[in-house]
């Protein structure tokens, strides 16, 4: 763990006065998309490392060395799953108009790149439910459901909107020490909206994830993260759960499971009588079931292959089908006075994800699009000096050119990304019958 005497924390907005963010969702705020873009259509040199099972992306590919692009113009993240791609379109069109973009010889192609995660039950739910009950859609079927689907297209240009409208507000925080000031960019808001957690047992037991944003200063070196937390596992601080799956009857014994009794118990936070712990129900559910679920190749107690086991209609397949909708987000934004070459950047994205594995237990699963974008503010015209934390730099390195340690970057971004998948389940807020974070600290604090 690092300690907070070597860094101080600061706005999100303050890594780089460039830097613009928008949010924009459906009415109902249950789903929402979150866009990253620079002021002055610069774009970003841009990294990204996806390691979930069940990732949802554009333009990923970009980022690889040897790719002919260098810059992206703006880096988005959304609810809405495959349907959510349609805001990167809809980010396209504004950056277009204001003609930014890759040059070509008749029009500027803007490069955007983009990363969904599954919140559809959340708002599909909310908008049947407005539905009359002789009305509504069959649950088994598509039919009637893709006209209930946000128009994502206008969402993410909305979002770019947004962060255009901020660029006052943003200016005011770049000079603020004052974190305060950014507790509307985390919870409920951009892509966080429809975010949940903790879905092992299905959406009757999981929890409301939210959107979190975290960073630091360490020398002239700054560095932030940007997370949507939407995770299969649980959300875990200083090693206890925050937010995950709650226990379908608490106060239900099972005494077929008495030698999981004390790992379970031997978890002293002041949770542990209300989360049912994924690691724990996953252990539980092979011993019960002799299912193979450390590979997710299911058969039921007769036998049946995977397939005919998900498509029955018994209760456990269902809660894994429902449990097969998740995936986090990141972003880490990294202040211009560093720079880095693309594939450090990647590196750097990589290492990133210890952050995740930090945060959420079980992370990077077979059901999980966990992906982390690295964006660098960095200009090569800029005139301010490119820095490092270490104290022995050689003076005959020239200050402008002298690069940041991927090694303590990649360390720092780790860092970022775990408190922001923390803050993002701490901000959150109750939504669509899902339980937040806050809910469980009034509950402990009045039992």
């Amino acid at each position: 763990m690092l300690q907070n005497q070597l860094f101080q924390e600061i706005p999100f907005s303050s890594i780089d006065e460039n830097i613009l963010i928008g949010h924009a969702h459906n009415a109902t705020h249950t789903s929402g998309c979150t866009v990253i873009m620079s002021s002055d259509g610069e774009g970003f040199l841009a990294g990204v490392d996806c390691r979930g099972g069940a990732t949802c992306s554009r333009e990923t590919d970009l980022l690889k060395s040897g790719m002919l692009v260098e810059k992206i113009h703006a880096c988005v993240l959304s609810g809405g799953s495959v349907f959510g791609l349609d805001c990167s379109s809809g980010v396209t069109r504004y950056l277009c108009e204001n003609q930014v973009g890759y040059h070509t010889d008749v029009i500027n192609v803007p490069i955007v790149c983009q990363a969904a995660l599954y919140d559809l039950p959340m708002f599909l739910q909310d908008e049947i439910d407005t539905i009359p009950s002789q009305q509504q859609p069959n649950s088994g079927s598509n039919k009637g459901k893709f006209h209930l689907l946000p128009n994502y297209y206008e969402m993410g240009y909305q979002a770019c909107c947004n962060a255009r409208l901020s660029i006052q507000e943003n200016a005011r925080q770049f000079n603020s020490d004052n974190i305060d000031h950014h507790i509307e960019m985390n919870g409920n808001i951009g892509a966080g909206a429809g975010a949940s957690v903790g879905k092992i047992h299905g959406t009757q037991t999981s929890m409301k994830g939210g959107l979190g944003t975290f960073a630091i200063q360490v020398g002239d070196l700054k560095i932030g993260a940007l997370v949507a937390v939407n995770c299969f596992g649980d959300v875990i601080e200083n090693g206890n759960i925050i937010a995950g799956c709650l226990k379908k009857n608490i106060q239900k014994k099972d005494p077929e499971v008495d030698d999981l009794k004390t790992c379970c118990e031997s978890n002293a936070d002041k949770f542990s009588t209300i989360f049912a712990d994924t690691e724990m129900v996953l252990i539980e559910e092979y011993l019960k079931r002799k299912h193979d679920l450390n590979g997710f190749v299911l058969k039921d107690c007769d036998g049946n292959d995977h397939k005919q086991f998900m498509n029955s209609s018994s209760q456990h397949a269902k809660e894994l089908q429902r449990a097969c909708t998740n995936t986090t987000l990141g972003v880490v934004v990294i202040g211009r006075n560093a720079k880095f070459e693309k594939s450090q950047l990647s590196r750097i994205a990589a290492m990133a994800h210890d952050g995740f594995a930090r945060s959420m237990k079980p992370s990077h699963t077979l059901f999980d699009g966990d992906s982390i974008f690295v964006l660098s503010t960095h200009r090569d015209d800029s005139q301010e000096t490119t820095t490092t934390t270490t104290t022995n730099t050689p003076s005959n390195i020239d200050k402008k050119e002298y690069q940041a340690p991927t090694n303590l970057v990649g360390s720092l971004a780790a860092y970022v990304v775990e408190k922001a998948v923390i803050r993002g389940v701490k901000s959150a807020r109750s939504k669509g019958g899902y339980l937040a974070h806050c809910d469980l600290q009034f509950h402990n604090k009045h039992n």
